[in-house]
């Protein structure tokens, strides 16, 4: 076996990454009533999240598309100038991103020896510690899930013995409603769009909430687990799942509408664009293209390596790495190979950002990259962690010229920035 791939074995053999899931008993599982104050915001929150152009949830929108559109301060010019802003220390290793809302980054810690699983509300600026939720985590509790930031409330899952999803108020932590899940574990993002939480769990349970009250909309089930987070664009949810392939359902009623086959275990979340859909795979080193409508293989290309990393797409390009270091850029309609760049000795565990011309992605090295989105040309590289040795198994949020990652073996959130910004 490759050294690259012993890389990522060390993180994946924790209780948040096994793919073999062992029943717990489950606490909490009720659901309770939302309350009212935690709507007042709604406006406000919607509001101001439009005029930042925040990063409210996993690779940046529903659909996944890893970019960050409004992004006006980094670009290929400048990037090569980040420096470190600030550190902030959440104890538990991060394999989650952070995301972005108002004055805020919300991240959560996996599992450490002392109570893990919690969600943390930093102040985007100093990276200052403004609350943390639950306040009874215990220890073995672990969180693996990007945090998603809507209408004031943000939400993620936990596993506490069994996976419980929450709603949280975003501006003072404390729990809207709490939503039991099946005899499993939550490894992925929720994903929020028109009122509907979804979310999905390791034995193969998806389920669309109410993002109000945490109610069941809908739940299925597939005969295999997921790790993959589900997408969802033009009114259709698309998720990874284990050994089968990409599984695409009706976002409003859960009804199957077609499964295309991809082999063997999955770890990257699909990207929808122009009508494709676009998702790496593990075991036969590809990137797949589908037709978002039928399910039809469009193409497939090879990469030298695993693919655990989630796709980012911009304009008409694909973006991904693989477990031997390497970023690629295919063409979004051919699947031709534009430019593939060697950044590490180390994976790329999860997927690369796209913002204003520039590709950023983390690396098991413990570095950040950005690259020129045209050439794959190095702009900058620099350590995640405090004296460097970090493993990054999270994406890179871009947001306002700031570059967020949390790593691994150092339990903490790194912002980058221009200096003087």
């Amino acid at each position: 076996m490759k050294n690259s791939k012993e890389t990522v074995h060390r993180p994946i053999s924790f209780p948040a990454m096994k793919q073999k899931i062992s029943p717990h008993p489950f606490r909490g599982r009720a659901n309770t009533i939302p309350r009212a104050y935690a709507l007042v915001c709604v406006a406000v929150a919607v509001t101001a999240s439009m005029a930042r152009g925040d990063w409210t949830q996993y690779r940046f929108d529903p659909a996944h598309h890893g970019v960050n559109p409004n992004e006006t301060i980094l670009s290929p010019a400048n990037v090569g100038n980040l420096t470190v802003k600030w550190r902030a220390s959440i104890g538990g290793g991060g394999l989650a991103s952070p995301t972005t809302a108002g004055d805020k980054v919300y991240v959560v810690r996996n599992a450490a020896n002392d109570p893990g699983g919690k969600l943390y509300a930093l102040d985007r600026d100093t990276g200052q510690e403004l609350w943390n939720f639950p306040p009874d985590a215990l220890t073995g509790d672990f969180s693996s899930t990007t945090p998603a930031v809507a209408n004031g409330i943000v939400y993620f899952g936990v596993n506490r013995g069994g996976p419980v999803v929450y709603a949280v108020n975003a501006a003072t932590g404390v729990r809207i409603w709490s939503h039991g899940g099946p005899i499993a574990q939550i490894i992925s993002s929720p994903t929020v769009i028109d009122g509907r939480v979804y979310v999905a769990f390791t034995d193969g349970t998806i389920r669309a909430l109410d993002a109000a009250t945490g109610q069941i909309i809908w739940s299925v089930t597939q005969d295999q687990g997921a790790n993959s987070s589900p997408a969802v664009a033009n009114g259709r949810l698309y998720i990874a799942i284990h050994n089968r392939g990409l599984l695409a359902l009706d976002a409003a009623t859960g009804a199957s509408l077609w499964l295309s086959h991809i082999p063997g275990p999955q770890w990257s979340s699909p990207a929808v664009d122009n009508g494709r859909v676009f998702v790496g795979s593990r075991d036969d080193h590809k990137v797949y293209a589908f037709d978002a409508v039928t399910g039809q293989t469009l193409w497939t290309a090879t990469t030298s390596d695993w693919v655990h990393s989630s796709p980012a797409v911009a304009n008409g390009v694909v973006y991904i790495g693989n477990e031997a270091g390497d970023l690629h850029a295919f063409n979004a309609a051919t699947g031709g190979l534009i430019w593939r760049r060697g950044l590490s000795h180390a994976g790329i565990f999860n997927g690369p950002t796209v913002a204003t011309g520039v590709v950023y992605a983390a690396a098991e090295d413990g570095k950040l990259y950005a690259v020129d989105a045209a050439t794959g040309r190095v702009l900058f590289r620099g350590a995640i962690g405090q004296g460097g040795g970090a493993q990054a198994l999270a994406s890179p949020t871009v947001d306002g010229g700031n570059v967020y990652i949390s790593n691994y073996d150092q339990s903490a959130v790194t912002a980058f920035a221009l200096k003087g910004r």
